[in-house]
């Protein structure tokens, strides 16, 4: 989820460059970024995380109109053992979004407009993850049953969507306007 919400912004922010270097900084940035999510996505293939299959989408990918809780075969607590590797889960998780954002999210440019959404970006992407690392905690707690936190993560995955698109539209509005006052066309 974070990947897809920081490559919208990545791409929407190349839009807002007037000089090709900054879109080809853009596009690299997505390549390290693909990178690390392939050495995340290669992590959560290990053995250690098996026994949470049909348990806990470990991608946090949610289709809209899916019940959350359609995958799960057994709506119950976590074990001790599925404990631990929630929590190991929860610190992989950690890491890789922390890369993400090291590559991805770096110093602001633009107009000072600009600079607020991608500043408004960033508080909205935060939030989402202190929230659905709550959210993991708790499940590997035993406080949550495992189709309460897929309803739960679901719900915030969608919410930081909708927040992120709204960010998205109103960055190209930006973008559109910067174009009309400089007269310099966005790179794609």
């Amino acid at each position: 989820m974070r990947l897809v919400a920081a490559t919208i912004m990545l791409l929407a922010l190349a839009g807002c460059a007037d000089t090709t270097s900054r879109a080809s900084l853009a596009r690299q940035q997505l390549r390290e970024a693909e990178a690390v999510e392939a050495i995340y996505d290669q992590a959560l293939a290990a053995p250690s995380f098996a026994l949470l299959a049909d348990k806990v989408n470990l991608r946090e990918v949610y289709h809209r109109g899916e019940a959350p809780c359609a995958a799960i075969k057994e709506d119950r607590l976590p074990t001790a053992e599925e404990r631990v590797a929630l929590r190991q889960w929860a610190s992989l998780r950690q890491s890789y979004l922390v890369k993400l954002d090291d590559i991805l999210l770096g110093e602001p440019s633009g107009s000072s407009h600009a600079k607020r959404l991608i500043a408004q970006f960033d508080v909205v992407t935060d939030n989402a993850l202190r929230s659905q690392s709550v959210l993991i905690e708790k499940l590997a707690d035993g406080d949550l049953t495992y189709c309460q936190f897929a309803e739960f993560d679901k719900e915030w995955t969608e919410n930081t969507v909708r927040q992120i698109d709204a960010i998205r539209r109103e960055l190209r509005q930006v973008a559109a306007w910067e174009y009309g006052t400089r007269g310099t066309a966005p790179n794609p």
